[in-house]
């Protein structure tokens, strides 16, 4: 699976408000059956973290722990 897919997925599960990680990881499965792979939970992380570093998603808390964290679209100005 392409990262821009699971990035596409990821982004279309986020809105401008603030969302526990594990929330949009079960809503990206149900978009694309990723973490039915056994290397889906790292491959959604890593792009999780890719897209906040880029600035495309907020996120608060430890991404690697998906209950403990939180990301939300950044607000347009």
């Amino acid at each position: 699976m392409p990262n821009s897919e699971i990035d596409a997925a990821i982004l279309a599960s986020c809105d401008q408000r603030w969302k526990k990680v594990a929330l949009i990881a079960t809503r990206v499965d149900d978009r694309t059956g990723l973490l039915s792979h056994w290397w889906g939970n790292r491959a959604f992380t890593k792009r999780v973290l890719v897209l906040a570093r880029k600035g495309k998603l907020r996120a608060v808390g430890n991404l690697y722990n998906w209950r403990a964290s939180e990301v939300m679209l950044p607000i347009a100005d």
